[in-house]
């Protein structure tokens, strides 16, 4: 019998957009919040290059599902 912890995942892949277009993906724990989502989103280039001389207006983040940066 397969033990049950080992079955689970404990980290999740999301895709990464922001202003509705795919910039990427982040991989973070299942509990993560929407902080470290952002965090970790930030520190991709594609996102960077997306981002860069504007401000972020909004977050939408569904945890273990997208997180959606909306720039201004």
């Amino acid at each position: 019998m397969a033990d049950a912890k080992w079955l689970v995942d404990d980290t999740v892949t999301i895709g990464v957009q922001v202003n509705g277009k795919t910039a990427g993906t982040i991989e973070l724990a299942l509990d993560a919040d929407e902080e470290t989502a952002v965090a970790a989103a930030k520190a991709l280039d594609s996102v960077g290059r997306q981002l860069a001389g504007k401000s972020v207006a909004k977050v939408i983040y569904k945890a273990g599902k997208i997180l959606n940066l909306i720039a201004k």
